[in-house]
């Protein structure tokens, strides 16, 4: 048999150098793979030249099975064999991994003296790349970009708690079984875009310093987020979330969730912190499906242009209303017409997921939320006629979610001001109409006078000098008992 090339070892497939056993594990010819790596130190990594276009990787493990241990892991024993700090961009194009690639450094806490991390200084790029096994950066220290584009991976892949100072980027890839980024810290943009992940995903305990955008994603696995940390913008947009999701402790600055599509499967946002005051949580163009909860988020700061939210279950959240509920949107809206329907339509549909959920409370103050910018808009709209009878309903009834509004302008309009009105001018007559006998008004009659007015079921004989502010004071107390019995009602409603 005629020897391989040096070119040929390298970009030769692999496949006779391992035995295929149960669950898909490949127990490989550990002296081929150490010649590989030998003649890999030799013939590329001793000449500093990092660069790798079509070659086929065999298992980076010096084991029969995965290790953690780093002594027994050929990317810190062959391309750290020249020092500890790699100053190339390390570039690896239309390769084939056909065993575990493990990039492995030394986890912190875990004893292993016998080998140092190894720093990267530059660059890391997969490009074009197939990795059939497990993909594991482990410990990294990254001093620039970590860039992954138009990869396959069929293993499981892991990027955990690595130090990545530029870039990450993961474009145009898919994912077949399990994904993980954990415990890393990145000093610059994160983005991920145009990915298929076909297994369950799971980010938990990052810090992002800068942007992290989530965009063009299908999700056909659990997705679960927890724990993470973001120093500049939040961006998940134009994701499929087929299955199960949870966003648990996340702490955004600025957070947007926009064109969101929800499975039937459960998701939830759980004890979402908005630390500072200007942060906030935006959903934007996002259909709620009934499987979708918010417990114990700050909802006082989440926008929700353009959604439908009738739907979602709201668990212990802080609405910050003592009377009403006051959404960010209103907060940050433009001061215009259309905002203003589109406002009036989040308080509607707030409403009416608290009905569905027979949270009377919290639909009456969204529906005085409704009728308040309704009002406002009214007065945008220069229609005063209607903007009057709003305020009225407003000043007067509470919008018939407020018993104590109600009660208070009675008992105000019946023992003071009716009261001292039939005082004074009812014992005076200026213009010498009434007889004399009409004209004594005691403040013990001004009393009778009032409640008889305001309640016509107790009866008087004394004669009202005008007679038009009688009927007044019946009509107007009519509406306040009427706007009380509204208003307990619905208090008390069950």
């Amino acid at each position: 048999m005629k020897p391989q090339t040096t070119d040929e070892i390298f970009k030769s497939d692999k496949s006779t150098w391992f035995i295929e056993v149960e669950e898909g594990i490949r127990i490989w010819n550990l002296k081929l793979v150490r010649e590989f790596w030998e003649l890999l130190k030799t013939e590329k990594i001793n000449k500093n030249d990092f660069s790798f276009d079509g070659f086929v990787f065999p298992t980076f493990s010096d084991s029969p099975e995965t290790q953690l241990n780093t002594r027994l892991n050929y990317f810190v024993k062959i391309f750290g064999s020249n020092g500890n700090i790699l100053k190339n961009t390390i570039s690896f194009i239309n390769c084939r991994f056909q065993g575990d690639m493990l990039f492995l450094g030394q986890i912190p806490g875990v004893l292993d003296n016998q080998m140092a991390n190894i720093t990267i200084s530059d660059s890391l790029i997969f490009t074009k790349c197939t990795f059939e096994m497990e993909f594991r950066l482990q410990a990294q220290k990254i001093l620039k970009d970590l860039r992954i584009s138009k990869c396959k991976f069929f293993g499981e892949s892991r990027i955990i708690l690595s130090h990545i100072n530029g870039k990450l980027s993961v474009h145009d890839s898919s994912f077949t079984q399990k994904f993980s980024c954990h415990g890393n810290k990145n000093g610059d943009n994160v983005n991920f875009g145009s990915i298929k992940f076909n297994n369950d995903i799971h980010f938990g305990q990052n810090k992002f310093a800068k942007i992290f955008s989530f965009n063009t994603v299908e999700i056909n696995g659990n997705s679960r987020f927890h724990n993470n940390k973001y120093g500049g913008n939040f961006t998940f947009a134009a994701i499929q979330l087929n299955s199960k999701s949870v966003f648990k402790h996340e702490n955004y600055n600025k957070g947007y969730f926009q064109a969101i599509e929800f499975s039937i499967k459960n998701h939830s946002f759980e004890d979402i912190l908005l630390p500072d005051n200007d942060s906030s949580l935006t959903f934007r163009n996002t259909l709620f499906s009934k499987s979708v909860r918010l417990r114990n988020c700050d909802t006082n700061k989440m926008i929700f242009l353009d959604s439908d939210i009738s739907d979602v279950k709201f668990s212990s959240c802080n609405w910050n209303s003592p009377d009403r509920l006051i959404i960010f949107d209103e907060n940050k809206r433009k001061d215009s017409i259309i905002e203003l329907k589109k406002l009036e339509n989040i308080y509607r549909q707030l409403k009416k997921n608290f009905d569905n959920f027979k949270d009377w409370e919290l639909s009456g103050k969204a529906y005085v939320s409704e009728m308040t910018i309704r009002k406002h808009r009214l007065l945008k709209e220069k229609n005063y006629t209607s903007w009057f009878i709003y305020s009225f309903y407003d000043v007067f009834g509470g919008f018939t979610q407020n018993y104590i509004k109600p009660l208070k302008w009675f008992l105000l309009f019946t023992l003071f001001i009716f009261p001292l009105y039939y005082l004074i001018f009812e014992n005076f007559d200026i213009f010498n109409i009434y007889p004399l006998e009409y004209q004594d008004c005691s403040l013990k009659n001004a009393f009778i006078k009032s409640l008889s007015s305001s309640l016509p079921l107790i009866k008087t004989n004394l004669y009202y000098n005008n007679w038009w502010i009688q009927s007044s004071q019946t009509v107007f107390s009519t509406i306040l008992i009427t706007f009380f019995v509204l208003g307990l009602r619905k208090r008390f409603k069950q």
